[in-house]
C-alpha cells in the first residue's frame, strides 16, 4: 500500500485498503498521507472520519496530515472538532499539530483562533513563524505580517523562501511596493535565497 501511494497509484492503494479486514494505525496513516499528498482533500477527510469511528489510535502525524488538507472550502466546524480531539489526546504541545491548527484556522477564515494558537505555543519553530506570517498575509493584515517578521528576526530565526513569499503577499495586499522590493533584494543579498517564479508573480501583483 505504501508503494502504491508513493507512486501515485492511489486507486490500487484504496482497493487494498478497502479489502483489508482490519484497520490498523499503519495502513490508515499510509492511505491518509497518500490521499493528502496527491490533493484528494475530501477523500482524506472521509478516511480520517473513518479512522476515528473505527477506534484506531490517533497520533500527531495523522492530525497534522488532515489539518494540512484544509482550505477555504473546508468546514470550520470540522476543524474545531479536530481541535477538540487534539485537546483530549493532549497533542497541544506538538509543533506540527499547532502549526497545522494555525493554517487550518486561517484558511477557514478564523484569523483570531490562529493568533490564539500561535500566542499559546510555549515554543515555536520556523514553520510556526511562517504559518502565522502567512495567516496575516492571507487575511490582508500586511502591517501585522511585517511586524511579526521583525519579531521573528529578533528571536534569531532565519527566514526562508516561504517566509519571503508570505511577506511579498502581505506587501501586495497593502500596496507597499517599495518595501516589497526591499524584501526581494534582501532574499539574495542577505540570505542567499534565490527568488522563484512565485516570488516574481507576487512582485507583478504588487506592482499592479
Amino acid at each position: 500500500m505504501d508503494m502504491y501511494s508513493k507512486c501515485g497509484g492511489l486507486e490500487d492503494a484504496w482497493k487494498i485498503f478497502e479489502s483489508a479486514e482490519e484497520f490498523d494505525e499503519v495502513s490508515m496513516t499510509v492511505i491518509l498521507v497518500g490521499l493528502a499528498q496527491n490533493g484528494f482533500e475530501e477523500e482524506s477527510v472521509q478516511v480520517f472520519v473513518k479512522i476515528v469511528k473505527n477506534g484506531v489510535v490517533i497520533d500527531p502525524t495523522m492530525i497534522s496530515v488532515i489539518l494540512g488538507v484544509f482550505c477555504s472550502d473546508t468546514s470550520l466546524a470540522l476543524g474545531k472538532q479536530i481541535h477538540s480531539l487534539i485537546i483530549k489526546r493532549s497533542f497541544g504541545s506538538n509543533y506540527f499539530v499547532n502549526n497545522g491548527l494555525i493554517n487550518m484556522y486561517s484558511k477557514c477564515g478564523d484569523l483570531g483562533d490562529s493568533i490564539k494558537i500561535f500566542s499559546w505555543m510555549p515554543q515555536r519553530n520556523l514553520v510556526s513563524w511562517n504559518s502565522m506570517i502567512a495567516a496575516f498575509a492571507r487575511h490582508g493584515n500586511g502591517s501585522r505580517a511585517l511586524q511579526l517578521y521583525e519579531e521573528m528576526r529578533l528571536e534569531g530565526v532565519q527566514p526562508t523562501d516561504v517566509t519571503f513569499l508570505s511577506l511579498l503577499h502581505a506587501c501586495a495586499h497593502v500596496g507597499l511596493v517599495e518595501k516589497g522590493m526591499e524584501f526581494l533584494e534582501s532574499m539574495a543579498k542577505d540570505y542567499g535565497i534565490r527568488p522563484r517564479m512565485e516570488h516574481y508573480a507576487c512582485v507583478v501583483d504588487m506592482m499592479g
